[in-house]
C-alpha cells in the first residue's frame, strides 16, 4: 500500500509539473510578444515645474526660455546640429547616438530642419 502511495505521489508531481512547464511556456511566449509590440524609448527633455511668484504676481523662476534639439542617429540631423553646439557638446552628441540612442542638447540658435531632429523651447528655472 505504501509502494503504490508513493508511485502515485511521484506520478502526480510529476504531471502537475508537466502542466506548470507547458503554462510557463505558452505565456512567455505571449508576453514576449507583448512586450515586442509595446517596445519604446522615453527620452526626457527637460524636468517642467511650476513657476513660483513674488507678490506682484512676477515670475521668480521659469521667466526665461532656452531651446533644446532631440536627434536620432541620422546623418541629417547631426549636420543640422553640429552648427549650433560647440564642440564638446557635439563629441558627447555624437557619442550617444554612436551607442544607438537618441541625443539631447540645449542650443543657441536654431538648427534647420531635418529629419529625425525635434526642437523643443523649454523654461529655465533659474541661471546660475
Amino acid at each position: 500500500m505504501h509502494k503504490r502511495a508513493v508511485i502515485s505521489f511521484v506520478f502526480i508531481l510529476a504531471f502537475l509539473g508537466g502542466l506548470m512547464l507547458r503554462i510557463y511556456d505558452i505565456s512567455g511566449q505571449q508576453l514576449h510578444r507583448a512586450a515586442e509590440q509595446q517596445a519604446g524609448l522615453t527620452v526626457t527633455v527637460a524636468n517642467a515645474r511650476g513657476t513660483i511668484y513674488d507678490c506682484m504676481m512676477r515670475p521668480l523662476v521659469n521667466s526665461d526660455t532656452e531651446y533644446r534639439v532631440i536627434a536620432t542617429a541620422n546623418p541629417e540631423a547631426i549636420a543640422a546640429v553640429s552648427g549650433c553646439v560647440d564642440k564638446k557638446t557635439l563629441e558627447s552628441f555624437t557619442a550617444r547616438l554612436q551607442e544607438g540612442k537618441p541625443a539631447v542638447a540645449v542650443i543657441d540658435t536654431l538648427p534647420p530642419p531635418a529629419d529625425g531632429l525635434a526642437l523643443f523651447e523649454t523654461p529655465v528655472r533659474h541661471r546660475g
